[in-house]
């Protein structure tokens, strides 16, 4: 009866080992099943706050069509910035009284304006004449600002460009902003004053 008892206890022995090496393996089941649904959480979670941050920047845009100075009109608001005059919003269109600008709907800074256009010169404008272009706040110039030097007589389209990348601007809601370009000083003789369109971009963070 000894070698039976003996033999019955390793059978149940062998039993417990199996009993348990299956318990061990649901446990180790429900743990990686635990572990890829918090994988799962973590990534939605940093995709949403990603989307988040992309979604709380606003980027601006604005432009003025070719245009030519008249020697009274020295600037003009850009259109998508406040210029009101309808399908052309020139540059050196001047100002009109229905002017405005674009209201702010989120409190954040305004930042990196970068500019760029073209332009031919008769021949009758300075050897070298600046293009400043502008942010205004509630019709306040501000610091984000930047001017392009021009050199005259180029009877090819000439690519021109400038940027500020330093200066921020804080802004609230409510606040009105526009963006005006002008060329303080510039004078010229009829046909040979040189011609100009500009774009502008900015963002709101």
């Amino acid at each position: 009866m000894e070698s039976i008892y003996i033999k019955m206890d390793s059978e149940q022995n062998l039993l417990t080992i199996f009993e348990n090496a299956s318990a061990i393996e649901r446990i180790s089941g429900q743990f990686n099943k635990e572990l890829k649904v918090k994988k799962f959480l973590f990534v939605l979670m940093l995709i949403t706050i990603l989307s988040g941050v992309t979604s709380a920047q606003t980027v601006f845009t604005g432009s003025c069509f070719p245009g030519t100075p008249d020697n009274v009109d020295t600037s003009a608001l850009l259109f998508n910035f406040g210029n009101q005059r309808g399908v052309l919003p020139v540059c050196w269109s001047g100002s009109n009284p229905f002017d405005n600008g674009v209201p702010m709907s989120l409190a954040g800074t305004l930042k990196h304006l970068f500019v760029t256009g073209k332009y031919v010169d008769g021949g009758s404008s300075p050897a070298t004449w600046n293009v400043q272009v502008q942010v205004f706040l509630n019709g306040v110039a501000t610091s984000l600002t930047c001017t392009a030097v021009l050199s005259g007589g180029t009877s090819t389209p000439k690519t021109i460009s400038c940027s500020d990348t330093v200066d921020i601007v804080a802004v609230i809601l409510g606040d009105v902003i526009s963006v005006k370009m002008s060329t303080s000083g510039l004078t010229c003789n009829g046909n040979s004053c040189p011609e100009l369109s500009l774009n502008v971009s900015f963002k709101e963070t």
